[in-house]
């Protein structure tokens, strides 16, 4: 007979996704490989209400290293089954949250930075510590899909696993800038490093959205529990993700909040009975904004897909994506909505989008885009000049003299980037001539003191 063990997590307000992190939690405490330290990260997951401590928890799970099943119970869920063998790879490790956690953490010391009062050693410890945790935690959500595959018939070494390529040379600029600050002497000179540091903040953000996004997927094609039919599709998205995007930069996501119109049939529901649940405004490194629409079924397209088209109205080459072979009138995204809600990793708002609001956040992902690429530039031209001119060497613009020794790929890139914000810039009526940096400082006030997105 198995050994089975119960956590009651009935009268606890928990989504599926915190029941999931819960579970993952308690399987690594059975096993002995949850560090209670990190209790405090846990700030958001809510215990079970037998247990007034994660200490209480912890010494009951101890009790049961023995034991094969465990079961929650929820509200929600009803009794879900897990598994506590360590090598089974279904469930997540709860290590994968705990980063997540923590990143955000990092995340947010680092962007709120007050450099008149912080030590280089604290600027280094912070920025090795969002560093690490990054890498880690795109290696981790890599391992349970390689684990995952290889349990599966279908294995193939020449998979892709790992959401994201790891390019560290973006986000180890954050060291030099944020050491150079402290040093920095002239206050005007401080105010643009700290602006150029605060892009570069909004350019790691993004990749870290996108890493957050994986882990709410993580948690719904894990959840057993749920109906095979939204498994089976949610799990088909991920594999789809997984094969086809490469560390995108997640810009914004819309969640809807009018209520989906049940009232009509499949078949007949339209744009105006709410069926698109999600929106996904990203880039790649150097390419176009694009908007990924999760839609549930209606007129047309009588299942569940994503729609994905630029600014223009064009598609790639994996719009409409199909997630189900099956018509349903329930909004099976709302597991996703709200493991979105638990980890929400900012520039994730709850509302209802028109065509006019996807063509302005669109528009303004463009321009972060333009910022994003012509940050570093920006910089060097300000850092070696100054430099230089430290140096009694005379009158030195770094811009003028090395941007051309740059590869001719780069070099065309930062044109275009620059011309982008420039051109922004001229719909203003703004005539007088701007430098580089004055641009740059504008469309960055633009930016992100507009809270209307």
């Amino acid at each position: 007979m198995e050994k089975i063990f119960t956590i009651d997590y009935t009268g606890v307000d928990a989504n599926i996704a915190q029941i999931q992190v819960m579970a993952s939690i308690i399987k690594d405490m059975v096993n002995n490989k949850f560090s209670i330290e990190s209790k405090d990260l846990l700030y958001n997951i809510p215990l079970p209400s037998m247990y007034k401590t994660w200490e209480s928890l912890y010494e009951f799970c101890q009790k049961h290293s023995n034991n094969i099943i465990f079961i929650i119970k929820s509200e929600i869920l009803g009794s879900s089954k897990y598994k506590c063998d360590k090598y089974d790879y279904n469930l997540p490790d709860s290590i994968i949250y705990l980063r997540l956690f923590a990143l955000q953490n990092q995340f947010d010391k680092l962007n709120n930075i007050d450099f008149a009062d912080m030590k280089e050693s604290e600027v280094i410890e912070l920025t090795d510590s969002l560093i690490n945790t990054y890498m880690f935690l795109s290696n981790d959500i890599g391992n349970y899909f390689l684990n995952v595959f290889c349990d599966s018939q279908a294995f193939d070494s020449q998979s892709k696993f790992k959401p994201c390529y790891i390019n560290l040379s973006w986000i180890r600029d954050l060291w030099g800038f944020g050491r150079f600050i402290i040093y920095e002497l002239k206050e005007t000179d401080r105010k643009k490093f700290e602006t150029i540091f605060q892009v570069r903040m909004q350019e790691i953000a993004c990749q870290c959205r996108f890493l957050s996004f994986w882990a709410c997927l993580l948690q719904i094609i894990s959840c057993t529990s749920l109906p095979k039919k939204v498994l089976d599709s949610f799990r088909c998205f991920a594999f789809c993700l997984l094969k086809n995007v490469d560390s995108a930069f997640i810009h914004y996501i819309i969640v809807e909040q009018s209520p989906l119109n049940n009232n009509n049939n499949v078949l007949n529901r339209g744009s105006n009975d709410n069926t698109t649940r999600i929106k996904v405004y990203f880039t790649y490194e150097d390419g176009e904004p694009l908007m990924a629409r999760f839609d549930l079924p209606h007129k047309g397209v009588p299942y569940l897909h994503i729609n994905i088209e630029d600014a223009n109205g064009k598609t790639p080459s994996i719009n409409h994506c199909k997630l189900s072979i099956s018509q349903f009138k329930e909004n099976i995204l709302k597991p996703l909505e709200e493991s979105l809600m638990t980890f929400n990793y900012s520039g994730i708002n709850f509302s209802h989008s028109t065509p006019d609001v996807d063509h302005s956040i669109l528009h303004k992902v463009k321009l972060e885009r333009a910022l994003f690429g012509i940050c570093p530039i920006i910089w060097s031209t300000i850092i070696f000049t100054q430099i230089y001119n430290e140096d009694n060497k005379g009158i030195y613009n770094w811009d003028e003299t090395h941007q051309k020794d740059v590869s001719k790929q780069a070099y065309n890139y930062i044109n275009e980037c620059r011309n982008v914000l420039k051109h922004e810039i001229e719909l203003y009526g703004i005539s007088e001539p701007l430098n580089d940096f004055d641009v740059f400082d504008l469309m960055y006030n633009e930016i992100y003191y507009d809270k209307r997105i």
